[in-house]
């Protein structure tokens, strides 16, 4: 175990897979969130992997302080229900630190960094005029009708509170649609999915996506952990290269040899329905049925522009630039790994 030492907790499939070599520099190595995540990772790092909190937490405790261990990949542990009784902003906060905090004061108390992955779900992403940077700020709509982004958010918060009162290292990273080895390429970033074959792309399709590769995510990520100063800083992660949700499903077709059936989403039908949903279902005892948002439900198609120009030009993070290479890596490469039923 060496001197200086950093966590990484991500929940977004995909990213812990593609580390293993670059950092054992780094000292101890803590991942958390999905399995898929921690493949990344492992692939850049021979040290200890952690994928619950438990793990965590047993590390941290203080017989288990700077014990080296072999790699260990364990089933991630389900989060508590955030929908029982009521989602609100303040219940997902505080499930959120009730989970998080124990963990973040074990990391602020060894000087551990953690580098933690949010995303840029919590954007409001529907105004086609705007660049979206870390400077810009979360979405009200989004916090109050996307739960993934309101968690992502909470934890960020609870970052931001620990710096200052505990002296927490930490680094936030925000990817965009992640894709790649560990994923599957049917994303919802993309569109709705009913059933395999079918699609409902958001907007109609027709916007270009904010989409990184899996494995481009863990080398910022590598990258971030040889720069002292990008402690304390957040950092958007979108590839260069980058498709429409037309041509995406253009090369997932031609991947899986499969028709997939389109059904264009414009925002004004997907707000229409909304719209009458909430109406039919609306209970007064029920405040977490929101009322939905035009704004919110744009920004699925991500109009905006995401900029990913502090992390290539504080990180020196290069990205794919070919969209021959996004298809092989993000689509085509994801599908040999998938189940025959799963992939076709």
């Amino acid at each position: 175990v060496l001197d200086s030492a950093w966590a990484a907790s991500a929940s977004t499939p995909g990213i812990a897979h593609s580390l293993t070599g670059d950092v054992n520099h780094a000292g101890d190595l803590m991942v958390t969130g999905a399995v898929v995540y921690v493949a990344a990772f492992r692939r850049a790092n021979d040290g200890m992997v952690f994928t619950d909190y438990p793990q965590m937490l047993r590390f941290l405790a203080p017989t288990g302080c700077g014990t080296p261990t072999p790699p260990v990949v364990v089933p991630p542990v389900k989060a508590p229900p955030v929908t029982a009784p009521v989602a609100t902003p303040a219940l997902i906060g505080e499930v959120m630190r009730t989970v998080m905090e124990p963990v973040v004061r074990g990391l602020a108390a060894r000087g551990i960094t953690l580098h933690y992955v949010s995303s840029i779900a919590i954007y409001d992403g529907s105004d086609a005029a705007e660049v979206i940077t870390e400077l810009t700020p979360p979405s009200d709509a989004a916090l109050r009708l996307n739960l993934y982004a309101r968690a992502k958010m909470a934890n960020e918060t609870l970052l931001a509170d620990m710096r200052r009162t505990h002296g927490l290292k930490a680094v936030v990273f925000r990817p965009g649609i992640v894709i790649g080895e560990g994923g599957n390429p049917r994303h919802p970033g993309v569109g709705a999915w009913p059933n395999d074959t079918t699609c409902r792309p958001w907007g109609g399709g027709d916007h270009r996506l904010p989409f990184v590769l899996v494995d481009d995510c863990a080398d910022a990520m590598a990258c971030a952990m040889r720069l002292p100063e990008a402690v304390g800083q957040s950092f958007n992660l979108v590839g260069y290269a980058s498709l429409t949700g037309n041509e995406y499903l253009d090369a997932l077709q031609r991947a899986v040899a499969t028709t997939i059936t389109r059904q264009p989403l414009p925002a004004w039908r997907l707000f229409g329905q909304s719209l009458i949903k909430w109406a039919l279902n609306k209970q007064p005892q029920r405040p977490e049925r929101s009322l939905p948002s035009y704004r919110y439900v744009e920004g699925l198609s991500c109009r905006a522009t995401y900029s990913a120009e502090s992390a290539q030009r504080q990180l020196s993070w290069l990205s794919c630039a070919y969209p021959s290479e996004l298809i092989a890596r993000g689509i085509v490469s994801p599908l040999a790994t998938l189940p025959a039923a799963a992939g076709h």
